[in-house]
């Protein structure tokens, strides 16, 4: 079924985070780092995250913020 290899394996490694911002894992993964980096000790945890995710993307273009990033 060429369909279902093109769906589920070519279109994933095209769209791994290697590329930067073309690539949706990395635009939805990256706040995630960003946080971390900001607050390495005691973190901002999941649920601030989504409130504080627009705030924590604004020093970096073309990333996303998304509620539950690990479905990625």
């Amino acid at each position: 079924m060429p369909n279902m290899s093109n769906r589920y394996i070519e279109n994933f490694v095209n769209q791994l985070p290697t590329d930067g911002v073309d690539s949706p894992y990395y635009r939805a993964m990256a706040p995630g780092f960003l946080a971390f980096e900001q607050a390495p000790v005691f973190g901002i945890c999941a649920g601030n995250s989504r409130h504080m995710c627009p705030a924590i993307i604004a020093i970096k273009e073309g990333l996303d913020c998304h509620p539950h990033p690990h479905n990625f």
